[in-house]
């Protein structure tokens, strides 16, 4: 019989030996487990944990305080649990966020149950299960939802705008509107389309029955049986379009229009669009009217003008015959007075001044009828230019030179201003008749005070500039100025037909240049030619 004391030792070591064996198995299935298994004794230390979820091992992490391991905004909730667990022994679930190891921090669904031995509460078991991932797809979810309702509401709110605006545009449009779908149901119209119909049409047109409609508009119509038969020929060909007019016993004329209503490639229905047209069809026969009416004005204007034109031409020719000989004569007869001696004629001096004033009446004539002759050139379109390489600066020293008498009498002083000569390529005579039209104003509108001309050019144009003190021109009549027979100030004061400076501008615009104008109430006028090199 065995010793009892050696029995017993036999006992202990084989528990023993079976303890080891059952905690080397729970190990074993704690490191293969895929979840985190962590001991934790009463005084929130871990004592055993299967994997580390921290840059620390396994080793390190047993002794540290559980609630280091997760962020502290989650300490209050692993405290609370732990708490439930020892002093309730009660399991509870929760799900916490770990601290960030460097890595990023962790999502984990956890269980902690209480381990009881002889009725109390010996240490805590934790089972967390890392759910990163499915926190990480539920915010997505979340998102991608609130995302997708956000743009239902987008999408909700831009039909409704849409309609809205389709609505108002089909009520606020000037012509009527119908729609109807292939089996001739009316589907909508708006107002417009109601209101050009006779009162109690309306029903009708509302009405599901389109074949019924179309009867009873029918009725209103001139040729109500053409109207039928075009509008059966439209249906019968759903994808065509078309246009027609219907004329009603009212005495209306409406212009129709109908296309196939189309939505995703398919053909729907049709959409019917009329127009009263009655005013503007009477707006335009009126019009039509009026564009022949004044078109027959134009023609006899124009043969007025051309009229005009023709015997200004002869008129000019007519007068220009005789003064030809008249000026010779008459030059001839002052030469020949100026040789007679005041003691065979007293009245000699009396005689010359009186051929002087002859003369400059005669040169004013042959200046005017030259100025119509000029116009008539303009207007047949036959002003020619004789170009020639010339100098600006000699042509307008040497008009200068001719003009100092004039000057004199006016008591006008001339200031050029020149720089060099002034090479080109124009007519010496037409630009010298532009210059002495200018100086002549200057004169004339700025007598008794100085004259201003300057010459210039730059690489392309050469200048021409002619400064009065004279009164200045008002603005509304600086482009009038310019046209033939119009004249900014009075005939009472100043004399002349009005043509030179228009004469002048056709010159300038024959050579390719511009003339242009500025001037200042009660200081005076610039005008300047711009003339191509």
């Amino acid at each position: 019989m065995m010793d009892p004391e050696i029995s017993s030792k036999t006992n202990v070591k084989n528990a023993e030996q079976a303890l080891r064996e059952s905690e080397s198995k729970w190990r074993q299935l704690a490191e293969t487990a895929p979840d985190i298994i962590i001991s934790i004794g009463p005084d929130e230390k871990i004592q055993f944990i299967n994997r580390s979820v921290t840059a620390l091992t396994t080793n390190e992490v047993i002794g540290h305080n559980a609630v280091d391991f997760v962020s502290p905004d989650q300490a209050p909730i692993l405290k609370k649990a732990l708490k439930k667990v020892f002093t309730e022994g009660v399991a509870t679930e929760y799900e916490i966020l770990s601290r960030d190891s460097g890595q990023g921090a962790n999502w984990y669904h956890s269980r902690i149950a209480p381990v009881i031995i002889d009725g109390r509460v010996v240490s805590a078991t934790l089972i967390a299960r890392d759910i990163t991932e499915r926190k990480r797809m539920e915010v997505e979810l979340r998102e991608a939802r609130d995302l997708l309702e956000q743009k239902v509401q987008e999408r909700t709110a831009e039909i409704q705008k849409t309609l809205s605006l389709l609505e108002a545009t089909l009520e606020s449009t000037a012509d009527g509107v119908m729609v109807m779908d292939l089996n001739r149901r009316v589907v909508q119209c708006n107002k417009t389309f109601l209101q050009m119909w006779p009162e109690g049409m309306a029903n009708p047109y509302e009405a599901s029955d389109g074949h019924r409609a179309l009867k009873i508009a029918s009725e209103l119509m001139l040729n109500p049986d053409e109207v039928i038969q075009r509008t059966e020929a439209i249906y019968a060909n759903p994808a065509q379009k078309s246009a027609d007019l219907l004329k009603l016993k009212d005495g209306r004329i409406i212009e129709r229009v109908s296309n196939p209503q189309v939505l995703h490639g398919k053909i729907i229905g049709r959409v019917w669009n009329y127009r009263d047209i009655t005013l503007q069809l009477r707006a335009e026969a009126e019009r039509d009217r009026l564009l022949e009416h004044e078109h027959h004005e134009r023609v006899e204007a124009e043969k007025s003008v051309q009229s005009r034109d023709d015997f200004l031409a002869m008129a000019s020719h007519e007068l220009r015959t005789p003064l030809t000989p008249l000026k010779m004569y008459l030059d001839w007869f002052k030469r020949e007075a100026r040789k007679i001696q005041p003691d065979l004629l007293p009245k000699a001096q009396n005689l010359l001044k009186a051929l002087d004033f002859t003369d400059r009446e005669i040169n004013r004539l042959i200046q005017l009828t030259d100025d119509l002759l000029d116009v008539t050139r303009i207007s047949a379109g036959r002003l020619i230019l004789n170009r020639e390489p010339m100098n600006l600066v000699e042509l307008v020293s040497q008009v200068s030179e001719e003009k100092l008498e004039e000057l004199s009498k006016k008591q006008c002083s001339l200031i050029l201003n020149k720089d060099g000569p002034v090479n080109g390529v124009w007519d010496y005579n037409r630009i010298e008749q532009v210059f002495s039209c200018l100086l002549s104003n200057a004169m004339k509108y700025g007598a008794g005070k100085p004259i201003l001309v300057t010459v210039d050019n730059d690489k392309d144009k050469a200048y021409l500039r002619v400064t009065d003190q004279g009164p200045g021109i008002l603005e509304e009549d600086r482009e009038k100025i310019f046209q033939r027979f119009e004249r900014a100030a009075s005939i009472k004061n100043y004399d002349g037909l009005g043509l030179g400076l228009y004469i002048s501008k056709e010159i300038v615009d024959a050579h390719g240049g511009t003339i242009t104008l500025e001037s200042e109430i009660g200081k005076g006028s610039t005008f300047t030619v711009s003339l191509p090199m």
